[in-house]
């Protein structure tokens, strides 16, 4: 397959790692064979190649359920010798399953990960986390009724009626800077709608987390309440940043 160099057309493609939850998914088990990279993983884990984002994942909590297509074009890596997921060679990815151990969290709350999706987006020219900044100010001058919650999440909800039957909580929610502060000057918001017929309110949150790499996530109110979700953002957060490989050495030859 071809390979291009960093930063050309591949900010032209949506390099997604998509990190669901859910389950209901056919997937299948990872095969890496990491015990013939020249220098092993001390802890097992493989290197997952997310466009130019590099991540540093425990191989057990991988499943793989797609293959990339031939045309979609990820950057040459420094070893392509190396087996796939070496640390020389990392394993190019559009769909994972990962599942991110929120141990903190089930601490707290004796639950398991509330999220339904965790996407991880790659080198993308504009992000979708840029949307929701701008949707939150278009949804606050249209949705009068507001609100604040304990954790600081300052929210702009359509005014209810007597005879509205769907859960409260739709709406858009933001946090100032004082109180959640994300990177380039983003602010955290939470966009939520009625599911599941309006019985549930299902939200998404998204955001740049680095210069080359975006998260969005879904979950529901009833899994996790709007009143926990800076916090729960805080270890996810953590988790990303952790398993990120910084200053990773792409070649910048193009293969022909």
């Amino acid at each position: 397959m071809p390979r291009m160099a960093v930063g050309k057309s591949l900010t032209k493609v949506m390099v997604i790692l998509v990190m669901t939850l859910l389950g209901n998914i056919e997937a299948r088990a990872l095969s890496l064979d990491l015990d013939h990279c020249p220098q092993p993983d001390p802890e097992g884990k493989a290197y997952i190649a997310v466009g130019t984002a590099v991540l540093r994942l425990p191989i057990r909590t991988l499943l793989v359920v797609d293959n990339p297509p031939s045309e979609i074009l990820f950057p040459r890596p420094p070893h392509p010798e190396e087996p796939q997921g070496c640390k020389g060679n990392p394993l190019p990815q559009l769909t994972l399953i990962q599942a991110f151990q929120f141990e903190a969290w089930h601490a707290q709350t004796k639950r398991r990960s509330p999220l339904k999706q965790l996407r991880l987006i790659g080198d993308l020219p504009s992000y979708v986390g840029l949307h929701l900044d701008e949707a939150h100010v278009e949804s606050c001058r249209v949705l009068r009724e507001r609100v604040h919650l304990g954790n600081g999440l300052e929210g702009c909800l359509p005014v209810r009626k007597a005879s509205d039957k769907h859960v409260p909580g739709s709406g858009s929610y933001q946090a100032p800077r004082t109180v959640y502060a994300l990177p380039f000057g983003q602010l955290f918001t939470a966009s939520c709608a009625p599911s599941a017929g309006g019985i549930r309110v299902a939200c998404t949150v998204s955001y740049r987390v680095t210069k080359n790499l975006a998260v969005t996530y879904k979950f529901d109110t009833t899994d996790l309440p709007l009143e926990q979700v800076i916090e729960f953002d805080r270890q996810l957060s953590s988790q990303i940043k952790s398993a990120i490989v910084p200053d990773y050495p792409w070649s910048q030859r193009i293969e022909q």
